[in-house]
């Protein structure tokens, strides 16, 4: 494996942060485009649920994640307030 590379099971669940720490949510699926071979997209369940309690999730290109320093979570560079606004409830 190349030292960039990453097993998928350590993608799932992984934490996503903003440049200024605070936690947006986790990584809750990808989109690949299978003729290509790579991560087209991100699924971020974001921390805030909707009024009704229903989670919200918003689709990131996989472009604009970067791993932090220890490789242990993402960075996104985008507030909260933003994710929030272009996020879809949806139910379990």
């Amino acid at each position: 494996m190349k030292p960039d590379s990453s097993r998928a099971s350590t993608i799932f669940d992984g934490d996503v942060h903003n440049g200024r720490g605070e936690h947006l949510g986790r990584i809750e699926d990808l989109v690949l485009d299978v003729e290509e071979g790579r991560i087209e997209y991100a699924l971020l369940a974001l921390d805030e649920r909707s009024a009704a309690g229903v989670r919200r999730v918003v689709t990131v290109p996989w472009s604009s994640l970067h791993r932090d320093d220890g490789g242990r979570a993402f960075i996104l560079e985008v507030s909260k307030h933003t994710l929030l606004a272009v996020s879809m409830s949806v139910r379990d």
